[in-house]
């Protein structure tokens, strides 16, 4: 009995802790929401607050994206860090210190109607740096707008057409001759202007020279285009309001740009029913590039980051094109550009030069060692016939051997012994008789060396002309029958000694 109550009670600890580990899980630390408003007139500025809260600490980033309807309601101006995009829009970003944040917005009532502003998207991280989990459904707020003493119950109803008609883009629109004043945008003044020879009244820049003009299309709906008096052109624009409460006119005409091939042309969605020129940037697709007037009028290059939906000053507006080495379009730059933009393509196409280079030199150097080989076969070979006919030939040593024993048999010359013990005694006269004794004597013996070798020639030559073979097969003979005496075996090696020294055949002569 005891160990069932014991087994209950753990099963309903179990029961209790489950739900509560659960719900600590899923709470939401961070809340966001917004003001509702009721019995806003039609033409009266109303503001709306928005309110961030971490209930666990304090926050640090607050990026949060909220959408209205632009035909009910018109938004003004607000907090430092909130940008209007343009197209029904708005994106709060900034730093917090502390554990609530709250921020206002001012917009107009355009239409009589409920609307509504509604949070899109949102990333709030607390002091640690780590992303709250926030509450579930998203923050809204409700706008309930009456008819009143407000005069822009529409814009289409309150803006008269004149007669004149401008072509933007393949669509024909007609001027309008006047427009509400709520479709005013910021930094502009209500001016007139003259567009193909009839006044109708437009918008000048308060600190430029940009002027707009208010066109109505085939379903009467108007908005404002950009005009160009020099030519009687418009464009079609969109005014965006910047955190500074400034105001940034993006342009519908890409102009005389000059930007790295890394940009590509494209059409930005602007909103529904609106596109601009823009240069998307093929490195990181979430950026654009845009033409847009600033606030005081001047024309520049505008980076468009499309997920944090806000705008960043890139450049001047280039107008001419560059070149040379250091530019986009010269040859190196060129190559620069397109090495950067494409750098995987640069480095497999590397790396496969690499080892087609390294492939041909294997196969040159295995071809050149087989080459070697080959040589080195035939220089043996050629060894080998030069040795085989040195020993086989001719000159070889049996002919070498019967050349010796033929040195051999030459005469020996006899040297007269020279006396010098009485050499003072003689004068000049008793020495030229000498020398005259001595040449005689000398040519005595050139004329014995010479006959001696015109018989050894004479020899030699019918030697060769004799049978060789017989003669040695019978010299083997008589070699096999008799035995060689020590005598002869001495002589022998003395002739061999004698052959070793005397194997060129030159014979020494002694200048007396």
């Amino acid at each position: 009995m005891k160990l069932m109550k014991r087994l209950a009670a753990m099963l309903l600890a179990v029961c209790l802790v489950v739900p509560c580990a659960s719900l600590a899980v899923n709470a939401a630390d961070g809340l966001i929401f917004f003001t509702d408003l009721e019995g806003i007139s039609v033409g009266e500025t109303f503001t709306i607050t928005g309110s961030v809260v971490n209930r666990d600490g304090n926050l640090s980033q607050v990026d949060l994206t909220m959408s209205y309807d632009s035909t009910a309601m018109r938004y003004v101006g607000g907090d430092d860090n909130v940008t209007d995009q343009g197209d029904g829009t708005l994106v709060y970003s900034g730093s917090v210190d502390g554990s609530r944040l709250d921020f206002d917005m001012q917009f107009e009532a355009l239409i009589q109607g409920e609307t509504r502003l509604e949070q899109e998207s949102a990333e709030v991280t607390d002091a640690n740096g780590d992303t709250l989990n926030l509450l579930d459904p998203p923050g809204y707020s409700d706008v309930q707008i009456v008819e009143g003493d407000g005069t822009a119950a529409s814009s289409s109803t309150t803006a008269q057409a004149s007669g004149v008609t401008l072509t933007v883009n393949d669509t024909e629109y007609t001027v309008a001759s006047s427009y509400p004043d709520s479709e005013l945008p910021a930094g502009f003044v209500s001016a007139d202007i003259t567009v193909g020879g009839e006044t109708v009244t437009g918008a000048s820049q308060e600190n430029g020279s940009a002027q707009l003009v208010y066109l109505l299309d085939g379903n009467n709906d108007g908005a404002f285009f950009l005009y160009n008096s020099e030519d009687n052109t418009a464009s079609p624009i969109q005014i965006v309001t910047l955190t500074s409460g400034s105001t940034l006119i993006l342009l519908g005409d890409r102009g005389d740009v000059t930007l790295p091939a890394r940009y590509q042309e494209v059409e930005l969605d602007i909103s529904d029913t609106q596109t601009l020129p823009a240069w998307q940037d093929s490195k990181n697709s979430r950026y654009y590039l845009m033409n847009a007037l600033n606030a005081s009028g001047d024309r520049a290059l505008y980076r468009y980051d499309s997920t944090d939906q806000t705008y960043q000053y890139y450049g001047d507006d280039v107008t001419t094109t560059a070149s040379g080495t250091n530019s986009d379009s010269g040859i190196f730059g060129r190559v620069s550009t397109f090495v950067q933009d494409h750098v995987d393509v640069v480095m497999i196409g590397a790396g496969f030069a690499f080892l087609v280079l390294l492939l041909l030199i294997i196969i040159l150097a295995v071809k050149l060692h087989r080459r070697n080989l080959e040589l080195d076969d035939v220089y043996d070979e050629l060894d080998e016939l030069t040795k085989k006919k040195g020993s086989d030939g001719p000159g070889g040593p049996e002919r070498r051997s019967e050349s010796r024993e033929s040195a051999e048999n030459l005469p020996e010359i006899q040297m007269p012994e020279e006396q010098f013990d009485e050499f003072e005694q003689y004068g000049d006269e008793d020495f030229e008789e000498y020398d005259e004794s001595e040449d005689e004597e000398f040519e005595d013996y050139d004329d014995d060396y010479e006959d001696f070798e015109d018989d050894y020639e004479d020899e030699e030559e019918s030697d060769e002309d004799s049978d060789y073979d017989s003669d040695y097969d019978d010299f083997e003979e008589d070699y096999e029958d008799t035995k060689p005496s020590k005598k002869s075996r001495r002589s022998k090696k003395n002739n061999e000694q004698n052959n070793d020294d005397d194997d060129d055949f030159s014979i020494d002569f002694i200048d007396l």
